[in-house]
């Protein structure tokens, strides 16, 4: 029977474009480093506010999620 284990990481990204363009940044950057992503879940969402008020940018925290290669299979 086939199985599959999985390692978590947590990273943030943050955009001035909203969300979804946090969590490209934070797909696209943790990628460099980290290879065979599989999912992500967001954790958080916060912004960061200018003294007006007005969304500077957006931070979005996730869970990243990637198979751990199993020697012995290969």
């Amino acid at each position: 029977m086939a199985s599959t284990t999985y390692k978590h990481i947590k990273v943030t990204g943050q955009s001035s474009d909203g969300i979804e363009a946090a969590i490209q940044a934070a797909l696209k950057t943790s990628a460099k480093s980290v290879k065979g992503h599989s999912w992500f879940k967001v954790i958080e969402v916060r912004g960061n506010l200018e003294p007006n008020a007005i969304v500077r940018d957006f931070q979005v925290t996730l869970e990243v999620g990637f198979a751990i290669l199993d020697p012995e299979r290969t």
